[in-house]
C-alpha cells in the first residue's frame, strides 16, 4: 500500500455507493407516478358510471371528477417530489457523517467528537496530544483516523 492509498472509508466513496443504487429509486419513484395516473383516471371512469344505471336524474358532473381526481393527482405528486428530494439528501445518521468533522484529542488515545468519546488514532502514525483539535479523516471499524486540524474552529 502507497502513502497516498488509504484503507478506511471516507464520505465520498459511501456517497458513490449510495449514487450506485439511486437508479432503483428513480425506477420506484416512475412507478409510483404511474400507478397515480392510472389511479386518477379510474376514479374518473368509476365516478361516471357511478350512478348511469339509476337513470339521467343522477349524474356526476365530469368537471367534478376531473377536478377531484386532479386534486389527489396533485397530492400524490407532491408527496413523489419530496421523497425525491429526501432521496437526494446526504444520510444525516451514521459514522460516514463524521468525516471531516472537528474533535478534541482526550486522555489515552480518545477524541471526543460532536459529544462523543472515539478510539483514534492519527493518519500519519503520530501520537495523539491531549487538547489538540483534530479533523476526522476516515474511519477504521470502529476506530477513527484522524489528522491535525487545518485551522482552528470558529468559536
Amino acid at each position: 500500500m502507497t502513502t497516498t492509498e488509504h484503507s478506511y472509508t471516507t464520505a465520498p466513496q459511501l456517497s458513490d455507493t449510495l449514487r450506485r443504487y439511486s437508479h432503483i429509486a428513480t425506477f420506484i419513484g416512475l412507478i409510483f407516478l404511474a400507478l397515480t395516473l392510472a389511479g386518477a383516471v379510474c376514479f374518473v371512469f368509476g365516478s361516471l358510471l357511478l350512478f348511469k344505471p339509476a337513470g339521467s336524474g343522477y349524474q356526476v358532473s365530469i368537471w367534478t371528477a376531473l377536478l377531484i381526481a386532479a386534486a389527489f393527482s396533485a397530492v400524490f405528486a407532491l408527496a413523489l417530489v419530496k421523497v425525491v428530494q429526501l432521496r437526494k439528501r446526504p444520510p444525516a445518521v451514521g459514522t460516514n457523517t463524521l468525516v471531516g468533522t472537528r474533535g478534541e484529542v482526550r486522555r489515552d488515545g480518545l477524541v471526543s467528537v460532536r459529544g462523543e468519546l472515539w478510539q483514534a488514532h492519527a493518519e500519519d502514525g503520530g501520537q495523539l496530544e491531549v487538547g489538540d483539535e483534530v479533523e476526522v479523516a476516515g474511519i477504521e471499524g470502529l476506530e477513527l483516523v484522524v489528522r491535525p486540524a487545518r485551522e482552528p474552529a470558529a468559536v
